[in-house]
């Protein structure tokens, strides 16, 4: 297992039991724009405020987005 799969694991440890249910249910994940699944898309966002890079320049990193998948 890579280190960044290993660290997601201990994250998401944290989250609350059914989390990504919950996203869906409340509307907070109502359109993934182009990432495959919601932890996709909450790791990107982790990443945008954690290195303060702009989210468009993340996004144009495939390799580094969708590693995580």
């Amino acid at each position: 297992m890579r280190i960044a799969e290993e660290n997601w694991k201990v994250l998401e440890s944290l989250f609350p039991a059914g989390w990504q249910q919950m996203a869906w249910q409340s509307g907070a994940v109502e359109r993934l724009r182009g990432f495959p699944l919601s932890d996709v898309l909450l790791r990107m966002l982790m990443l945008h405020v954690a290195s303060h890079v702009s989210q468009s320049r993340i996004g144009n990193n495939n390799e580094l987005i969708f590693s995580f998948a």
